[in-house]
């Protein structure tokens, strides 16, 4: 399974975020999921740090869901329950 970070273009020049989830084992082999984060398509100075904010978190999510998936793909979900 691989889960990576993209990016949607819409049309009120806020870029949104959302996480692609490649699953070869099931049968709708792509889904994705907002994060309900943007980013700034033309950053100014102060949108800048805005923007590597939102990047940063994204990636903390996904990286979470990533461990998540690891754990419970080898039976040991419960070491994540002390969260």
């Amino acid at each position: 399974m691989t889960i990576k970070i993209r990016e949607r273009k819409p049309k009120n020049g806020q870029i949104r975020l959302y996480l692609e989830i490649y699953d070869p084992k099931s049968n709708k082999k792509r889904t994705s999921k907002s994060l309900d984060l943007y980013l700034y398509e033309k950053p100014s100075s102060s949108q800048k740090k805005s923007n590597k904010e939102a990047k940063d978190a994204a990636e903390k999510i996904r990286s979470k869901m990533v461990i998540d998936l690891a754990l419970s793909n080898n039976n040991l979900a419960e070491l994540s329950e002390g969260d």
